[in-house]
């Protein structure tokens, strides 16, 4: 994934909208995690969709609370 997709999702993330979901960076929070809540998913997923043409995926991990993925995961992100 391009680095200006990656800053849009981390800017996505960071929104004041988003209650529970969120972006922590290496920089900033000492750890490389973003989290998607379950109740956020279906805009975030949106998002994708308008945003970032051709993805196929992005490997991370899937719970009960939402989805949680790395700088590393958007690197490895798959696209057609």
């Amino acid at each position: 994934m391009y680095d200006d997709d990656i800053k849009a999702i981390r800017e996505w993330l960071r929104d004041d909208k988003r209650i529970f979901s969120y972006c922590h960076t290496e920089e900033d929070d000492g750890e490389d995690v973003m989290f998607v809540s379950a109740d956020d998913f279906e805009d975030f997923a949106d998002f994708l969709r308008e945003n970032v043409l051709d993805l196929i995926c992005i490997p991370g991990k899937i719970g009960n609370d939402g989805v949680w993925f790395s700088t590393v995961d958007l690197e490895k992100a798959k696209f057609y």
